[in-house]
């Protein structure tokens, strides 16, 4: 047992973990003596991931695409097969497109979807069925993107506000149920993810570097870092 660790003993994955939220909380998690499957689709991400972890068989790169159920099958194998059980899920994987409605492909709102809120039905789903009788903790992160209006954000705000109700339902069923498993929803506002730069949206503002479109994002400039929505995940276990 690690001492002083608040997940000592315990064992966690995390997906869109290459980087973002998911990299700062499984960079946190392992810190905090938890054993962590860093998943991402990004192997080489994922990867790097661990190597900074840093600490033996503390850590451990697995591929998940978290819209295929057939990855979520052999994510929770792997885990399983390597230590024995699994505690801890944090949904963390996400993509968005900042257009408007109007323009918005069918492609784009479908592969939205599939990453944001298909990858966390089919990730609480396996975890509640990891966990059952054992008991353990799953944490979707959703946006307040998904309780506030952000016009051009359709496609990830109706993602987004569908993980908020659906962590709501599987919460009360785990409850009625006595299954041991927790379920909590997390909706950061903006945080300064390399998401923001895959959006159409940054591209405009990005002309005078970095950080002055970050600015033009945010004016008043309330933007969080990573390690703080980590830090909140953390306190939710």
């Amino acid at each position: 047992m690690v001492p002083n660790k608040r997940l000592a003993d315990k064992v966690s994955i995390v997906t869109g973990a290459a980087s973002g939220i998911g990299r700062a909380t499984a960079l946190l998690f392992a810190g905090q003596g938890s054993k962590v499957a860093v998943a991402d689709v990004d192997e080489v991400g994922a990867a790097a991931a661990v190597r900074e972890a840093g600490a033996h068989d503390s850590a451990l790169a697995v591929r998940l695409d978290v819209s295929a159920e057939s990855s979520w099958t052999n994510c929770i194998e792997t885990v399983v097969a390597r230590w024995g059980r699994l505690d801890v899920l944090v949904n963390c994987a996400g993509v968005a497109v900042a257009t408007p409605v109007e323009t918005t492909s069918l492609e784009e709102w479908r592969r939205v979807h599939a990453v944001n809120l298909d990858g966390v039905f089919l990730g609480t789903r396996a975890g509640i069925r990891a966990m059952r009788g054992r008991g353990g903790c799953i944490i979707n992160i959703a946006s307040l993107s998904g309780i506030e209006v952000f016009p051009g954000a359709a496609a990830y705000a109706s993602s987004k506000a569908a993980v908020i109700q659906f962590s709501k339902v599987a919460a009360a069923e785990c409850a009625h149920s006595a299954n041991g498993v927790r379920i909590t929803v997390i909706a950061p506002g903006g945080v300064k993810t390399p998401m923001w730069k895959t959006t159409r949206l940054w591209q405009d503002f990005a002309d005078g570097g970095e950080e002055a479109a970050w600015r033009k994002l945010d004016p008043q400039n309330c933007f969080y870092e990573p390690e703080e929505i980590a830090e909140c995940v953390l306190e939710t276990c």
